[in-house]
């Protein structure tokens, strides 16, 4: 940045710093005495993370889940909390009391309330107490029924509240739900409108002033003397010397009484999180002026963020409608606001694929054992899960179902301690959400260990809960439908019953041989599996075989399939799908990486959701393409006859767009907390994942507790061979070190398919393992792409 201060602003500088050094000699620090004036003990308890950490929050709309609730409205109006008259904000402080369900199933009579700043969900045994409290930005859905693990066991267990839906509501947050029956319906009904409303208040406003003023009410102090400053930079995970901190706070302390309010406080954080790196841009391109000319502006677009749409007139009309014209504090705020992501261009949120080619020709998000919300060994099974799948996109949700009680079939991981739920709640529930996110189909892959019985009482539950939302096979058809022929429908994948041809005195006679499978649920599958040895020995003969029949294989046959006979398999999944899943020897529910599966063609590559990790992030980078449809169009490379490249090998892929990526890791600001270690030592990953060939790894040097604003300004470069299945992920981290362990924890990440990602000077989100936005967390990256000199224009 070029200095602009002038003699008189230098001589201002040094008075200040000599008067930080006389204030310093006269201090008396405690470094260690990090709480020792807050007189609030419970300050931090409503942290999850524990105290002497901060938790910050996620972004993002509140979900208001109404769904088989009658007479509430899925969609409500995002009214301002002046919506609410005095009398309702009133009985929301006096609260009421409700009864609350537990894990252990237990009912506790307990008191529900809003604090009086109108920020804190508050529930406890009694009126009035001061305990335990929620911050309302937290709540990421408010679900109407009884529709949580929580309550779906009280219900099976036949509890005391178990018939009562409609008084029913779960607050969820991240880690933690609250499962509440009020004692009316009506009741229920204005604590639903009312924290939505407060809710949607909170979250539109700026979330990182409404976190600093719930820091800062704990103290009860209107004003706060340096040490208490520091005490607070180090609950948010900051560290730096006693000089900078009192400098900054002699620069907002406008009165010079030593003490400063809550907006300075503000302007001091402000300060502490202004990236300089901004300022150097922004005084490039002003040729070191204090604002901008439209000119200027729209060259910075077109040389460093390659947006030749950004024109002059364009830049024109921006700056108009600016107060105070392009300065540098307008010039920061466009930098870091949404609009200014490093990921998914505008349009690839909504769908622009072509939705009219065979099925075969698009890769599916795909979960495996969607039931489950730990492992495959002791983890517990809830309906729960499929909602979650369902709203995040998922397309592909697997039932395993056994033989139950009373004749009903059960769902759960067969021959382990994992928990069951019936059938016919699944189903329901499918039935519900199924088309929450796009209307283009769910296929539901059945493995199915039930007699006969039990399957005729599925394929009737089917028929019931589906209606005419059941796909319909036509065994004659040259080619699977494709997703908008199948929108809003509902595919059943399972074994068929076989067709075998007797003789009957000199005549032939075919009949129906159930195989295990009863007649009536054979009716209703639409995609057959097979065997996979009948292709090995035979590819030809399985590639020629119906389109219905498909392929289900684990992970380690995908990897003899790829090295043995990658074209065979590469040619069947252009007309046929197949589906690859964990092995079963991943007892943890751990996932292998996807894009070998997708680089032979594999449309339905499931792995298990409710496991964080590099497959999770990969998975999530791909699928947020295509407006989050659950469908991408496979690329050029895997879905032509006339291109098959070979995964393993070294050269580059025909049409491949992008030959390397540059980024840069410039700065973090007001990064996740740890959960493991009480302060943060962030530093950064940056990862390829795509072709075998490709996947490649680097990492930043470890800032020293600092999550408020570290810099790095660190740049690598990768080589990518096939830029359509190249998945860029940049990781959070933070290094830990104790008496007994040393490592790292990821507290965020990012990803994106490489050729979503903008170029330029970028803001990076930052996504928790849970899948949720953090609220102020982000990163600032610079993104180049050079493209292959042989770029070619073919499509997706």
């Amino acid at each position: 940045m070029l200095d602009t201060d002038s003699n008189s602003g230098s001589n201002a500088s040094e008075d200040l710093d000599q008067q930080v050094k006389d204030v310093l000699e006269d201090e008396d620090y405690e470094e260690n005495e990090i709480m020792a004036d807050i007189e609030d003990k419970d300050m931090l308890a409503w942290t999850p993370t524990g105290a002497g950490r901060v938790h910050y929050g996620y972004v993002g709309p509140l979900v208001l889940d109404t769904i088989g609730i009658d007479g509430v409205k899925e969609e409500m109006e995002k009214e301002d909390i002046d919506g609410l008259d005095e009398q309702i904000l009133h009985k929301l402080r006096t609260g009421v009391n409700v009864v609350r369900i537990n894990n252990s199933n237990k009912h506790h009579k307990e008191h529900l309330s809003i604090s009086e700043d109108g920020m804190f969900l508050k529930i406890g045994k009694q009126k009035g107490w001061q305990g335990h409290g929620y911050p309302l930005p937290h709540i990421m859905e408010l679900r109407r029924g009884q529709k949580t693990r929580v309550f779906e066991r009280h219900k099976l267990l036949k509890g005391t509240y178990s018939t009562h839906s409609d008084r029913s509501m779960s607050i969820l947050f991240d880690k933690q739900t609250l499962n509440i029956v009020f004692h009316t319906v009506e009741e229920c009904d204005e604590w639903w409108r009312s924290i939505s409303i407060m809710v949607n208040k909170a979250k539109k406003a700026d979330y990182m002033v409404i976190f600093l003023e719930l820091l800062w009410n704990r103290f009860h102090k209107k004003t706060l003397k340096p040490k208490q400053v520091k005490k607070m930079l180090r609950i948010m995970n900051f560290k730096t010397s006693k000089y900078r901190i009192y400098r900054l706070f002699m620069e907002v302390d406008r009165n010079a009484d030593g003490a400063i309010n809550f907006d300075q406080f503000i302007d001091l954080v402000r300060k502490l999180t202004h990236r300089p790196e901004i300022g150097d841009l922004f005084y490039q391109y002003s040729e070191g002026l204090p604002t901008m000319n439209a000119l200027q502006l729209s060259k910075f677009f077109t040389e460093c963020q390659e947006e030749p749409h950004c024109t002059p007139a364009r830049c024109e009309e921006f700056i108009h409608n600016q107060e105070e014209g392009m300065t540098l504090e307008t010039f920061e705020k466009m930098m870091n606001a949404p609009l200014n992501m490093g990921y998914i261009l505008h349009h690839h949120e909504k769908v622009y694929h072509d939705m009219d080619q065979p099925l075969s020709m698009y890769f599916v998000a795909s979960s495996h054992n969607t039931y489950l919300e730990k492992n495959q060994l002791m983890g517990f099974s809830a309906t729960n899960m499929y909602i979650h799948s369902l709203r995040a996109g998922f397309k592909c949700i697997e039932i395993d179902t056994w033989d139950g009680p009373h004749g009903e079939p059960i769902i759960y991981h067969g021959h382990t301690l994992v928990t069951k739920i019936h059938f016919i709640d699944v189903i329901k529930v499918i039935g519900d959400y199924a088309f929450i996110k796009s209307p283009y189909p769910v296929i539901i892959s059945i493995e199915n260990h039930c007699c006969i019985e039990q399957q005729q009482k599925m394929a009737k539950y089917f028929v019931e809960v589906f209606g005419d939302k059941l796909a319909i096979l036509d065994p004659t058809a040259a080619s699977l439908p494709s997703p908008n022929q199948l929108k809003n429908k509902i595919v059943l994948k399972g074994k068929m019953t076989k067709m075998i041809t007797i003789g009957v005195n000199d005549t032939s006679l075919r009949v129906a041989n159930n195989d295990g499978v009863a007649t009536e649920l054979s009716k209703l599958t639409y995609l057959k599996l097979t065997d996979l040895a009948p292709f090995v020995k035979d590819p030809k003969q399985a590639t020629s075989g119906p389109v219905y029949e498909m392929l289900n294989f684990s992970e380690g046959k995908l990897k003899k399939l790829v090295k043995q006979q990658p074209r065979e398999i590469s040619e069947y999944n252009r007309t046929h799908l197949s589906r690859v899943y964990t092995k079963g020897s991943r007892l943890m529910s751990s996932n292998y990486t996807p894009c070998l599966s997708w680089a032979a063609g594999c449309q339905l590559v499931a792995y298990n959701i409710q496991t964080p990790g590099d497959a999770k992030y990969i998975h999530d980078g791909m699928f947020a393409d295509n407006g989050g449809s659950g469908y991408i169009l496979k690329p050029y490379p895997v879905s032509y006859q006339d291109c098959h490249h070979d995964p393993h090998a070294h050269t580059v892929c025909p049409k491949s767009r992008i030959h390397k990526i540059r980024v840069t890791i410039l700065s973090g600001r007001n990064l996740p907390v740890s959960k493991i270690h009480a302060r943060v030592h962030p530093f950064i990953i940056v990862q390829i994942n795509g072709l075998p060939s490709d996947v490649k790894s680097h990492h930043t040097k470890i800032a020293s507790i600092n999550a408020l604003n570290p810099t790095w300004d660190e740049t690598f470069e990768f080589e990518v061979r096939m830029s359509q299945l190249a998945v860029l992920t940049i990781k959070a981290c933070s290094y830990f070190s104790t008496v007994t362990r040393f490592g790292y924890e990821h507290i965020g990440h990012f990803s994106a398919r490489v050729e979503n990602i903008r170029p330029g000077y970028r803001v990076v989100p930052l996504t928790t393992h849970e899948g949720y936005q953090t609220a102020v967390g982000n990163l600032f990256c610079k993104f180049e792409m050079l493209p292959h000199p042989k770029e070619n224009e073919h499509s997706i």
